[in-house]
């Protein structure tokens, strides 16, 4: 009898009221906050020892994830302007349960209960069936498409040292916890493609942020995997008539960093516009000292990702 609510009442909320409270300081005096969030003075600067506290410790995954972070900017600029409890309870709902679905509190319920598995779903009746279903669709299709890697012939040719990872998003994503992918990527075992872990939500940084500044540029694009990138690759992407970019990597760093310049959008919308919708097309990283060149491919559909890695790698 221990669901991740105990993990939200735990960690989660702990966290978000003292970085919400954190936030209304720089707007109003601390009474004012204690008002506003419903509690005494004496509680907010609880609140804001507590924050101190966990920041210290440099512990709580929560701290660096991108859908807390949201959610704290939504409440604080939501109680600036007076929104009603219920319309804050919602957003915090709401966030709750995209951390839970193979998201970030999944994992760490599964971490802190033994006697779960990943991929656990006996929380999910309770929740939004629309968020579920989009969820469990996403998490399908690339537990579908890691089956295809591992019982393909030589796909190993086409994964690089750094090994590989495979993401697709959710429509509208807003946050890397919006996009699934391995976490610690696909590797290498007996010559074969394997997977150490099932897919999560805000399991990649990486590559899922690059997802998530080309899916910005053009919705259309869902998903992402990085193979290879040497000579042989790209005579065998201009063959199959795929268009690609090459970036040195200061450049390609640049590019895909999370709070993008206005150049570097102008760029990936400049590459990307041409492109059909269903279409696919590729942005290399040339590599440098110590950085391995590797090939990002975008599609709309994972299942056409695959497809055209299967091609790529009966050609290598």
């Amino acid at each position: 009898m221990r669901p991740p609510c105990e993990i939200v009442t735990q960690n989660l909320l702990p966290l978000i009221r003292g970085m919400v409270a954190q936030e209304l300081i720089n707007h109003m005096t601390q009474q004012e906050v204690a008002e506003k969030m419903g509690v005494s003075q004496p509680t907010i600067s609880s609140y804001l020892k507590s924050l101190a506290t966990i920041r210290a410790e440099g512990e709580e995954e929560y701290l660096e994830s991108n859908t807390v972070k949201t959610l704290v900017n939504d409440i604080v600029a939501s109680t600036i302007k007076n929104a009603s409890p219920e319309e804050i309870i919602r957003m915090i709902c709401s966030s709750c349960v995209n951390l839970r679905i193979s998201g970030l509190t999944c994992r760490k319920h599964v971490k802190s209960y033994p006697g779960l598995t990943a991929g656990c779903q006996g929380c999910l009746p309770i929740t939004d069936e629309v968020l579920i279903e989009s969820r469990k669709k996403v998490i399908t299709e690339l537990l579908e498409a890691l089956s295809s890697m591992e019982r393909k012939e030589d796909f190993v040719k086409i994964m690089p040292e750094v090994l590989l990872n495979i993401c697709k998003c959710l429509t509208e994503p807003k946050t890397i916890d919006d996009i699934a992918a391995f976490p610690g990527r696909i590797t290498k075992i007996r010559g074969k493609a394997r997977a150490l872990l099932p897919p999560e939500f805000g399991a990649s940084k990486h590559i899922a942020q690059i997802l998530l500044t080309i899916n910005a540029c053009s919705p259309s694009f869902n998903s992402t995997i990085n193979i290879v990138n040497n000579n042989k690759v790209l005579r065998i992407m201009e063959n199959l008539a795929i268009k690609y970019y090459t970036f040195p990597n200061s450049e390609f760093v640049k590019l895909f960093k999370e709070k993008k310049t206005k150049k570097a959008q102008a760029i990936l919308s400049e590459l990307i516009e041409p492109v059909k919708v269903g279409g696919i097309f590729a942005i290399l990283n040339s590599g440098g000292i110590g950085i391995e060149p590797i090939t990002y491919l975008f599609s709309n559909s994972l299942q056409t990702l695959i497809e055209t890695t299967f091609k790529i790698a009966d050609r290598l």
